[in-house]
This record gives structure tokens, sequence and C-alpha cells, in this order.
């Protein structure tokens, strides 16, 4: 005999404002997958349509993968902006501590990978 598993009702709203903190503007771009935390990863599938503002991961490496449409990475390394391209089917890893942003050059499908919930993030300025 097969022993079917517990299923509990869950305030998603909870979840996603914790996980959300100081995220106002991903809340503005869609989840295409629900997202899940996975052993201390939060993972997740979002529609880019607007560019981000800093963010940093001081627990651990994230993961981008970007499934289509276009977008940029700017990393900031010592003091200075730094910007890989990514493009559908590639992917871009973003070390620990390591501040950056995305800039969408096209609306985008991106997957993320990325460890712990303690993601730091500040707005972009643009330099005058």
């Amino acid at each position: 005999m097969t022993k079917l598993r517990e299923t509990i009702s869950v305030s998603m709203t909870k979840i996603l404002s914790f996980f959300t903190r100081d995220r106002d503007e991903l809340m503005k771009q869609p989840m295409f997958t629900p997202f899940k935390v996975i052993d201390g990863v939060f993972v997740g599938g979002i529609v880019m349509v607007k560019d981000t503002d800093w963010e940093m991961h001081p627990s651990g490496d994230e993961t981008l993968t970007l499934l289509s449409g276009r977008i940029d990475i700017v990393f900031l390394e010592g003091g200075r902006e730094v910007t890989s391209s990514l493009h559908p089917s590639q992917s871009c890893i973003v070390p620990k501590g390591v501040w950056h942003r995305q800039v969408v050059l096209a609306e985008s499908k991106l997957i993320f990978q990325t460890y712990g919930t303690d993601t730091q993030h500040r707005k972009y300025q643009p330099q005058a």
C-alpha cells in the first residue's frame, strides 16, 4: 500500500513577502514558474521586463540561465561596472558577495538559483 504525503495549505503572500522583502521590483515582474526553496537554494523563473537594482548574495553563488530574450548582467568589480551579455540557453554564475544587476535588452525569461535568503539590495543610481 502506498502512503500518500500529507498536504497543507500555505499563504503564498506571506512566503513571497519573506523572500521578496526589499525587492519591490520583482513583484512587478511575473513569475512564470512557482519558486521553491530546495536545501537552502531559492529557485524560480521570472519574466524580465525591466532593469533591476543592485543585489548581492553573501551566503553563496547565484546561477542565472536565460531561456529567451536578452539581458546584460552588470557586475560591480573594484568600483567599476563590468558587463556580460547573456543570450538564450546561456548561464552565468554570479560569485558570492559580488554586487550585480540586470539590464533588460528584450523581454526575457530567466531561471535563477540563489543560495540563501539574506540577499542585500540597493538602488541603482545612474552616474551623471
